[in-house]
């Protein structure tokens, strides 16, 4: 039997992390086991009944929010990040496992079964991380066409030698003033050194295999007869929103194009596919955005997952409300 162990940091999202357990518990293999390391950073300690809900978790106590409180954090980096990777900092080194993931809190799988599709994979390749990369359209960020914190699945020997900061890189002032400008900032795709940016540079340091998902661009511009298009095939491509060569999504996925769009926060839907398989969606920014689980957005999702997934949604309303 094979063993994952999810490291997860809690700020303002419990439920949604309570949500994305009770979906993994009921689609991942008999052949794995699942445990959880989760670090709370939200202001208070109001959640904690939410994650001790969580079987086979451990809320590892941290004074992150605490000890760096009072820092004076650089206004070129994000609070919110700089707090996130100190917390995967700490929980890193707790990993006992073969496997380890770090997962965002509104990342949710799609596959019945994922855990034996990308572990199969990772060792018949020899793949030491595998996963989500960014978005295309969000080119500002370093390491393109790698895995992310969003969904990272690592074997942790290797990984753990690496000995990765998660912390986020500094702007120098001249990009933080490009960041800023709209029409500027095209000249610097790919210098957000956002949480975890150290791991591509160190694995390619190391020779260390890895490998994304697939990820569709939904409604990218495509009118042919648009001046922005043709300028778009003489452009260097590192100055151009969309890459020239997009996936395009073999199905439906877990909505319509037309459906995302028209729902509550469709325009920050993002989804990936693995193998053809749609495995992945990440609801950016729910959380990040203080996103209440009951209210309409967070709702309207969960509920759409569960049914994508075959799972009764009122049982996880009845099992967290026990």
């Amino acid at each position: 039997m094979e063993a994952i162990t999810i490291l997860s940091v809690n700020y303002l999202s419990a439920k949604f992390i309570r949500f994305q357990e009770w979906c993994l518990r009921k689609i991942t293999s008999e052949n794995t086991r699942l445990q959880w390391l989760i670090v709370n950073n939200s202001p208070d300690d109001s959640e904690l009944p939410i994650l001790r809900q969580i079987p086979n978790a451990l809320i590892v106590p941290s004074d992150v929010r605490i000890r760096y409180s009072h820092d004076k954090i650089s206004p070129l980096v994000s609070p919110r990040s700089t707090q996130h990777g100190r917390a995967l900092n700490e929980l890193l080194p707790l990993v006992k496992t073969s496997f380890g993931l770090i997962m965002d809190p509104d990342c949710f799988v799609l596959c019945h079964n994922w855990d034996l599709l990308m572990l199969s994979f990772m060792k018949m390749h020899e793949i030491t991380v595998l996963g989500a990369p960014y978005h295309p359209s969000r080119r500002l960020k370093f390491g393109q066409k790698f895995p992310t914190v969003t969904f990272m699945l690592f074997q942790s020997g290797q990984f753990q030698a690496l000995n990765i900061d998660f912390c986020p890189g500094l702007y120098p002032r001249f990009d933080s003033y490009l960041y800023r400008n709209s029409l500027l900032r095209r000249l610097k795709h790919g210098t957000w050194k956002d949480t975890g940016w150290r791991t591509k540079v160190k694995c390619e340091h190391q020779g260390l295999r890895t490998h994304c998902f697939d990820t569709p661009v939904l409604r990218p511009m495509q009118n042919r007869s648009d001046l922005r298009w043709l300028a778009a095939q003489i452009v260097p491509e590192r100055y151009l929103t969309w890459p020239r060569k997009l996936f395009e999504r073999p199905d439906e996925g877990l909505l319509s194009e037309a459906e995302i769009f028209a729902a509550p926060g469709g325009e920050r839907y993002e989804e990936y596919y693995f193998k053809g398989k749609q495995v992945l969606c990440h609801l950016r920014g729910v959380s990040q955005l203080n996103k209440v689980f009951d209210g309409e957005e967070a709702q309207f999702w969960a509920r759409r997952i569960a049914a994508k997934l075959g799972l009764n949604y009122d049982k996880f309303v009845d099992e967290i409300n026990q």
